[in-house]
């Protein structure tokens, strides 16, 4: 869950996905939420002109049990994890 709002938020639904969060420009950008079609993934954390960028956590599984958290500069894991 987001733990601010963004004045910005936006919901973007397609078949399976959502991303909830800030948007600029029509695409996503600041911080926010977004579960991927056909997985139990869902990313939550910084954008920059619709990629991951920057802080967050990426949790592979409902359980929360697998997940990276850490930099991800331009939606590449990278940087300092766990």
């Amino acid at each position: 869950m987001l733990h601010g709002r963004c004045p910005n938020e936006q919901v973007y639904r397609w078949p399976g996905s959502e991303y909830r969060g800030g948007v600029l420009d029509g695409r996503r950008h600041g911080l926010g939420r977004m579960h991927f079609a056909n997985s139990e993934s869902v990313y939550e954390g910084d954008w920059v002109q619709g990629l991951r960028h920057g802080s967050g956590t990426l949790t592979l599984n409902i359980a929360g049990t697998h997940k990276y958290q850490g930099e991800k500069p331009a939606a590449v894991k990278g940087g300092m994890g766990s």
